[in-house]
């Protein structure tokens, strides 16, 4: 989760993401694309996405119980792949109270934000990969 303090009064405000590293791809290998998945909607939460489409496992109903099962044919064979919930108040993403976004440019500067402060703090140094959005 990372704040979106661009905008918000620090931690009153946060972007939920998962990060699935590239199957038998290496951190290090900056020709390794960096793939994010965007859920439609407007408002869809990406999660719903990553275990139910493009992800590496998705939750399958096994006898009444639902069970994380490998997705053979998912993204994360092509890249590092992550999902964002997105924008705030969608998902796992916090508002605490703030103001509901309800347009496209205030979503996409608090994206943007989100991203900077990603390739800013991650340990991987993955601003130096190919970005692909999709969703």
């Amino acid at each position: 989760i990372l704040d979106i303090d661009w905008y918000y009064q620090n931690k009153s405000a946060s972007i939920y993401y998962s990060l699935w590293q590239g199957s038998y791809l290496d951190w290090q290998d900056h020709t390794v694309p960096l793939v994010i998945w965007l859920q439609g909607g407007p408002g869809g939460a990406s999660q719903f996405g990553c275990f139910n489409e493009v992800g590496p496992i998705y939750i399958q109903n096994v006898n009444g119980t639902n069970k994380p099962i490998e997705h053979v044919w998912g993204w994360n064979h092509f890249g590092h792949l992550m999902c964002v919930d997105q924008p705030i108040g969608v998902g796992f993403s916090t508002n605490n109270g703030n103001p509901i976004v309800d347009n496209t440019p205030q979503a996409a500067n608090h994206f943007i934000n989100f991203l900077a402060n990603f390739f800013k703090n991650n340990p991987w140094d993955l601003q130096k990969n190919p970005l692909y959005l999709a969703g």
